[in-house]
């Protein structure tokens, strides 16, 4: 299949390294000093925690022309900067599928307005890395699989979606065709927006927001009304492990949030955060415009958010000034209680 990669940050890069792997004519788009790059030395990569280092010299183009036929094209941009580049994509007619990896809050009113329903697929790419120098640090789960995730903006299934999700499976290892890729990007949002934040409330420092108790918990529940939102919205909240987490008791889930934070694999995983601020802001925006229209009000979200410029001190180091809400806890003690008072009653007869 030949395949243009329009964009080439660190998904985009990870993305054309297996694709060319796999055997597809694999053409990346750039500018600027990453352009210059990849003309020069190439793509470069190196898996976090095994060191296997991997160089491919590929075809580089810096547009995207009206007549410029490919199979494929998959835009590995920053929301902002996907939403930006749609009338470039518009301009072209030659090619039929266009996909979208990447966050998205917003849904994909914008993508099918540019380009039409039949031509718009969204997904994601469960892998992330930084840059070192031009060289791209990325990670990868046991045996080197990259899941990723993939819909129709209409949730319906198609030949040309499962043409794309057969390329991806070979490609990466794993795919998933997502119910309701909206939902699911949604959710990823609802909880990456807020950890993000949490992480520059603390200056940055994944071992101090796992002390600092107080980010967590505003976090937490920035992420609940977040859910909230999506849920009155009638948006599938996905995957359904974010559900039962919303409805965890805070004593409960709190200091395993903390101890999350602790795993140096979540620290290489979030260091995106650090160079991501302006799609966070923007994604922001879009799930505080979410939660307006859902008529939920957001005051956690609001506070954790205030990081997001740069101009707000960090809290303390190992702040615990707001108190855990306990009614969880209360109410499932209360309703063991009763069944134990059944339970009793009923042997007792």
């Amino acid at each position: 299949m030949k395949i243009l990669v329009y964009g080439v940050g660190v998904i985009g890069s990870i993305c054309a390294m297996r694709l060319s792997e796999a055997g597809h004519e694999a053409t990346v788009l750039a500018r600027g000093r990453r352009l210059e790059e990849l003309r020069g030395d190439g793509l470069r990569l190196v898996e976090y925690k095994t060191g296997k280092a991997t160089s491919l010299k590929l075809p580089v183009v810096d547009s995207l022309g009206e007549d410029d036929a490919y199979d494929l094209v998959l835009v590995a941009m920053q929301r902002q900067q996907a939403i930006e580049a749609l009338p470039a994509l518009a301009r072209n007619r030659a090619v039929s599928t266009f996909l979208f990896v990447g966050n998205c809050a917003g849904g994909s009113r914008e993508y099918v307005e540019a380009l039409g329903r039949d031509r718009v697929l969204l997904g994601f790419v469960l892998s992330g890395g930084y840059f070192d120098g031009g060289v791209v640090r990325y990670g990868v789960r046991e045996g080197g699989v990259i899941t990723t995730l993939v819909g129709t903006p209409d949730a319906v299934e198609t030949p040309r979606l499962r043409e794309v999700a057969d390329v991806l499976k070979a490609s990466f290892g794993g795919v998933e065709v997502s119910p309701s890729i909206d939902g699911w990007l949604f959710t990823h949002a609802s909880t990456i927006v807020p950890m993000a934040c949490a992480l520059y409330a603390v200056g940055e420092d994944p071992l101090r927001l796992s002390r600092t108790r107080d980010v967590v918990v505003i976090a937490l529940r920035a992420v609940k009304e977040l859910i909230a939102a999506q849920t009155r919205l009638g948006l599938p909240v996905l995957p359904a492990s974010l559900r039962s987490m919303a409805r965890t008791p805070e004593p409960l889930i709190v200091p395993r949030l903390a101890r999350m934070f602790e795993n140096p694999d979540y620290a290489f995983e979030m260091r995106h955060a650090f160079t991501a601020r302006s799609e966070m802001t923007y994604l922001a925006g879009e799930l505080r415009e979410a939660a307006r229209r859902a008529g939920v009000s957001t005051p956690n979200f609001d506070r954790i958010t205030s990081w997001l410029d740069g101009s707000k001190s960090p809290l303390p180091d190992g702040s615990r000034d707001v108190g855990l809400d306990w009614r969880g806890v209360y109410v499932a003690a209360l309703g063991a209680a009763v069944i134990l008072i059944l339970l009793l009653s009923w042997f007792l007869r």
